[in-house]
């Protein structure tokens, strides 16, 4: 069933509302006494040694995880999506609703990236002299070319969307731990973090009720062969993002250089073989990719065949 036109309408007009500008946050408001981020979004968190590291040191890692967040933030938003987008806006045959909602979208993810680049600037000065990856530099290296590919060819890497709604979702389920972690244990957070994504949560609600027009209008007529390809593409970035490893290297080695014991160094290196035992930690996988987390991505992949199985990767859907 296609997406009503009204809804656009309704969108659009939001958007005229209910959105935000940047705040100028002071030394103050980062609190490196802190959390930067809700434990329950950290995957080391998870992890049986992470309980072993001292309660500095697990602040600090918590600190460095959502600096990495951040950067991932930009890079999807930033080099990703608007990337995509910006190639379909080009190209006439769009429905005047349609691209006006696309437009104020990117608008929006522009401003959604300004906003986390200026609060790590602030909060690690020292990392980011210039706008420049530090935590997943590896990552955004290994991923600019195959970008880049994607967008010079989105009908036939259509898969963008589903990532798109992906992690747009994933977005929303972000902030709203930062709302019940304020809520239950107030004073827990950074004040420039916790804005930050109270912030994005604004925005962010509007944009995923795009998801059912973005399908339909990119994915739904793709030939069988396309969705085939995006069913498998699919599950294989949900099998990675169920067991993250990306910027937990680079955190290990910035936390062995500010705690050079042997004993944090011992601790860290236990971390790091325990890993890919998130690929079936199932509080993780129910904290991030559970019904709460993913119920619109859930409910619109049903819709198709090539999805078919899909979360069984996860060990919540393993029973």
């Amino acid at each position: 069933m296609k997406a009503p036109t009204s809804e656009l309408l309704s969108i659009i007009q939001l958007s005229k509302s209910n959105s935000f500008t940047i705040p100028k946050w002071t030394d103050g408001d980062i609190s490196w006494d802190r959390d930067w981020a809700p434990q329950r979004i950290t995957p080391w968190f998870y992890l049986p040694s992470y309980q072993r590291l001292p309660v500095e040191i697990q602040r600090r890692y918590n600190q460095l995880c959502s600096l990495a967040i951040n950067e991932m933030f930009c890079l999807f938003e930033e080099e990703f999506l608007l990337s995509v987008l910006g190639t379909y806006l080009l190209k006439p045959g769009m429905d005047s609703e349609l691209r006006e909602a696309l437009e104020i979208f990117c608008e929006e993810e522009i401003k959604h990236s300004e906003m986390f680049w200026q609060l790590s600037q602030k909060a690690a000065p020292q990392y980011y002299p210039q706008r420049d990856y530090f935590l997943i530099k590896k990552s955004q290296q290994k991923s600019a070319w195959f970008f880049n590919q994607v967008a010079k060819s989105p009908d036939f890497f259509v898969f963008w969307v589903w990532m798109a709604i992906f992690f747009e979702e994933r977005t929303l389920m972000h902030s709203r731990e930062y709302l019940m972690q304020a809520r239950l244990q107030p004073d827990s957070l950074s004040p420039a973090f916790f804005e930050a994504h109270k912030l994005h949560l604004i925005e962010e609600t509007r944009h995923v009720r795009l998801d059912e027009h973005m399908v339909d209008h990119f994915y739904r007529g793709s030939p069988k062969y396309i969705r085939t390809m995006t069913g498998i593409i699919m599950k294989q970035m949900i099998k990675n993002f169920a067991s993250p490893q990306r910027s937990s290297v680079a955190i290990a080695a910035v936390l062995k250089q500010e705690f050079p014991q042997t004993s944090v160094a011992e601790t860290l290196d236990r971390i790091m073989s325990e890993l890919p035992s998130l690929a079936t930690c199932k509080p993780y996988h129910q904290a991030k990719f559970g019904d709460h987390a993913c119920t619109r991505t859930r409910k619109l992949m049903g819709q198709f065949p090539e999805f078919k199985g899909i979360w069984d990767v996860l060990s919540i859907s393993r029973g």
